[in-house]
């Protein structure tokens, strides 16, 4: 609840000036829709870090970027401010989200309050994944050929000039997730970019929902997947939230 100073209380007229600036940030803090992703030296959370990671909230400029210092692997400090961020947002937003970031960060800080987290966050790439019975990429929800990426595990060790880009390719993503998510709001349907070149649109099931919805959804009625040689479990990434 937003407190403010009452007219007797202690203190001179700017401190409670700054007390009400506190007390109003945070509750906007907590209405707010915010876009998240991380950079990593691999895959597996057991084995590597995180490096870098971006939280945009909706409407502001610039993403809010996390690290330990360039050439330094994300240390439980860093990575925990960036969970209470996280946290005090109303909407957390990711792209495989689920899967990934938020493995990486249970790693580094506590499993429990993450996965409280991911629990309610939206994946848009699971969302997607509920229509489609298969797995896109940020690229081609966004229209663009994809990129490789293999060059980012190592990028924040080489200098600061390769750090940097990999600082500006985690921003790129949070916005693209922006994209996706207001294209998919707006719409209520995803487009994505085909192997031939062709733009697919793909109706939302449910509309947006949080992860927990989402794999519910996909437990009680999965997508066709019939056509397929050799489908993915949709839901084998995010086993270890423990979904009802």
């Amino acid at each position: 609840m937003l407190r403010l100073p009452a007219v007797g209380q202690r203190g001179t007229w700017r401190q409670k000036a700054q007390r009400c600036n506190t007390a109003l940030t945070t509750l906007l803090v907590a209405m707010s829709v915010v876009f998240w992703d991380v950079e990593t030296t691999g895959l597996d959370p057991a084995a590597a870090a995180m490096t870098v990671g971006c939280i945009l909230e909706k409407g502001a400029d610039e993403p809010e970027v996390f690290h330990s210092g360039i050439g330094t692997e994300m240390t439980a400090a860093t990575a925990t401010e960036m969970l209470e961020r996280l946290e005090a947002a109303k909407t957390v937003v990711t792209f495989n989200g689920a899967a990934f970031d938020f493995k990486f960060l249970a790693e580094a800080t506590d499993a429990d309050r993450v996965a409280a987290v991911a629990r309610k966050s939206v994946d848009l790439l699971l969302c997607a994944a509920a229509a489609t019975g298969y797995f896109c990429s940020l690229d081609s929800m966004c229209l663009k050929q994809r990129s490789d990426g293999a060059w980012k595990p190592t990028a924040w060790f080489i200098d600061d000039k390769s750090a940097e880009t990999l600082i500006d390719t985690c921003r790129e993503d949070v916005r693209d997730t922006q994209s996706v998510y207001e294209y998919a709001t707006q719409y209520s349907r995803f487009q994505r970019l085909t192997g031939t070149g062709k733009t697919a649109r793909v109706p939302l099931r449910d509309g947006l929902r949080d992860v927990t919805a989402v794999a519910a959804a996909i437990k009680a009625s999965p997508p066709d997947q019939s056509w397929m040689k050799t489908p993915p479990d949709l839901l084998a990434g995010v086993a270890w939230l423990n979904l009802a």
